[in-house]
């Protein structure tokens, strides 16, 4: 809850905020605010996504490639 009001508050923020900084934005703007707030978000998304992927392995007993294909899919939506 805090993370999606903090995200919607961050682009009025920014607007003045990166004419100010020119060398704080690619330090401290990119990794320490989009990591904290996106990754958040998707750590909570991810939870249940990890919940589900892992009822429907062991419900239709495709092991392998099905748990394969879901820690593709876990790395792939953690680096986009």
């Amino acid at each position: 809850m805090v993370f999606k009001i903090s995200l919607t508050v961050k682009p009025e923020i920014m607007k003045p905020a990166v004419m100010k900084p020119a060398i704080m934005k690619p330090a401290f703007t990119k990794p320490a605010i989009m990591n904290l707030a996106i990754m958040n978000l998707k750590i909570m998304n991810l939870a249940i996504m990890y919940l589900a992927i892992i009822y429907h392995t062991f419900s239709v007993k495709f092991l392998c490639t099905k748990i394969h294909d879901a820690v593709l899919v876990i790395l792939l939506y953690l680096t986009t």
